[in-house]
């Protein structure tokens, strides 16, 4: 029988649990690289929201700044939503 031809009545060959075991290292090494990246990305938020607090505290008092606890929160939470948009 010419090479590369498969017979009728055989099936194909599994492949061999070298191959398989690669693949799976391959995979568990690609999902190692999206969890590092996510918490990348993750600590990067995290100073964002720190930056962003610190900075609206640094504000307090100053003329224009808010005054009462509820203008004070309403203007801190509207910051920090407008970073979490940012990073969607």
């Amino acid at each position: 029988m010419p090479a590369g031809l498969v017979r009728p009545n055989c099936p194909p060959s599994l492949p061999s649990p070298s191959l398989e075991a690669l693949g799976l290292v391959i995979r568990a090494r690609e999902l190692a690289q999206e969890i590092a990246e996510q918490e990348r990305d993750k600590a990067d938020l995290t100073q964002l929201v720190l930056s962003e607090i610190s900075d609206f505290f640094a504000g307090i008092r100053q003329p224009g700044a808010p005054e009462t606890p509820e203008e004070m929160q309403a203007a801190l939470m509207a910051r920090v939503e407008s970073v979490m948009r940012d990073h969607q």
